[in-house]
């Protein structure tokens, strides 16, 4: 149990520092006022560093925590328990963070070379989980090899990530060579890391900022005319594909849907044996084939409910947030710029992955009509809630988009409240289609969201008003 909650949140802790090092790292707002002052890079590459790792830190407290009060209730150990446990909590987030900073150090150095740099840091991150997800997919045999040739769990894990290995030796039997050991291995590549990037820090920052300017000087300029509306959807969408950390942190959820389809699509029985192991647990795939479009319908409010691109849009205005004040457009349209926005990101992810699914299934008008209806109003729906949780707790003074989207209040109550949305309309269908058609549920809660999402846009519109006018 203590190896398994070590492993769990090193693996996680590595996969989103990835995109995450490269907001606190790099993408700072005070990096002018930092560069300009007689302070080595080092000390400024290490006090951000540092603060990644307090949130790193936090993070894998949500994992140990209860794993350590399990294994204190069961076993009641003795006090060389407390006190390696107490200092590898500290050590645990150390290489995991360092190998996620230095890989978002090269993605960040690779893509200050381009002139398009924003879209080749999204490409080369996005390339690279995609790598990681298909290295994760294609290690059975691997595990398989090194299961059969080990005595046990811990030495299975000590082959793989020597700290907790030792870690849990020295829970059982304390040893100073190990303890040493355990301290080096986290402390050297940690003045390593600091060593290598600091003489690279300030050049990379430099190109990162860099605009590119146009040598043509005879060109025309043509000024072309916009509604207000059809402006401030560009300025979002504009505002959100500048930001690798936004994008990363709200597209999980269509990318997963369509990740999701393709795979159902491509080999429904291979994606049925993929979930259920191989195992033989008495599945009728055909069953299971039949009920495919209440699946979809079902996949498509998950994964929806995951994607909240409004609930940080506020927010990241920062200082700015004083011109979309000050301008001759009324705050309702403001709102609805963003809800738009969010829409145009998300719903064309959605719309694919509806096509892939008809092509695939060809399911029953019915069916198809309620797919599309819940493709445009739950991501409506979600873009409302997005902006009132996040009217209702900005963070304007954010020094990085990474606080905001991956530390705001906004984020994790959006995060939280998706989930549980999700899960109470998927039980409320589930249970409703146990004494009524699965059909009429499914109209039932449509026609519930509908009502709900036009409910709280009258209720967006009239707060939104209110609150813009007190945020400063």
């Amino acid at each position: 149990m203590l190896t398994f909650a070590m492993l769990v949140p090193t693996i996680f802790t590595v996969i989103e520092g990835i995109y995450k090092s490269q907001g606190i790292l790099f993408e700072t707002k005070d990096n002018d006022l930092l560069f300009a002052l007689p302070i080595k890079k080092s000390k400024i590459i290490l006090a951000r560093l540092i603060k990644l790792y307090v949130f790193q830190y936090l993070y894998n407290l949500l994992f140990i925590l209860p794993a350590f009060a399990l294994y204190i209730y069961f076993e009641n150990p003795g006090m060389n328990f407390y006190v390696i446990s107490i200092i590898m909590s500290f050590l645990l987030p150390i290489i995991p963070t360092i190998v996620a900073s230095f890989i978002g150090f090269i993605v960040k150095g690779v893509s200050s070379k381009f002139k398009a740099k924003r879209i080749v840091q999204t490409i080369l991150t996005m390339i690279l989980f995609l790598l990681i997800f298909f290295v994760s997919f294609n290690t059975n045999q691997f595990i398989t090899n090194l299961i059969n040739n080990a005595t046990s769990v811990n030495e299975i894990i000590t082959k793989i990530y020597y700290p907790i290995g030792a870690y849990i030796n020295l829970v059982q039997e304390f040893s100073i060579t190990e303890f040493i050991n355990l301290i080096l291995i986290n402390i050297v590549p940690l003045l390593l890391f600091v060593a290598i990037v600091s003489k690279y820090y300030f050049r990379i920052i430099s190109k990162s900022s860099e605009k590119s300017v146009s040598t043509k000087t005879n060109k025309e300029i043509k000024i072309k005319q916009r509604s207000q509306l059809s402006a401030l959807v560009k300025k979002e969408t504009k505002r959100y594909f500048s930001s690798t950390v936004y994008m990363f942190n709200t597209l999980v959820g269509v990318v997963l849907l369509l990740i999701a389809t393709i795979a159902m699509s491509v080999n429904f029985g291979g994606t049925i044996e993929m979930i259920t192991e191989g195992e033989d647990l008495g599945i009728d795939v055909n069953e299971v084939l039949n009920l495919m479009p209440k699946i979809f319908f079902g996949l498509i409010i998950a994964t929806t409910c995951l994607t909240s691109i409004t609930s940080s849009s506020i927010s990241l205005e920062g200082k700015n947030f004083y011109i979309l004040k000050i301008l001759p457009v009324k705050f309702g349209k403001i709102l609805l710029g963003k809800i738009l926005s969010s829409n145009l990101i998300t719903m064309p992810a959605i719309f694919i992955s509806d096509i892939v699914f008809f092509v695939a299934f060809k399911p029953e008008v019915f069916d198809a009509i309620a797919i599309i209806l819940i493709s445009i109003i739950m991501p409506t729906l979600i873009g409302i809630i997005g902006l009132l949780v996040n009217l209702k707790y900005p963070k304007m003074n954010a020094t990085s988009d990474t606080e905001v989207v991956k530390q705001s209040t906004s984020s994790m109550v959006a995060v939280l409240g998706g989930m549980i949305i999700a899960t109470i309309l998927i039980v409320l269908l589930i249970t409703m289609s146990t004494t009524i058609s699965s059909n009429m549920a499914i109209i039932i809660e449509l026609l519930g969201l509908a009502m709900a999402t036009a409910i709280l846009y009258k209720v967006l519109q009239k707060y939104g008003e209110k609150r813009i006018k007190k945020i400063n």
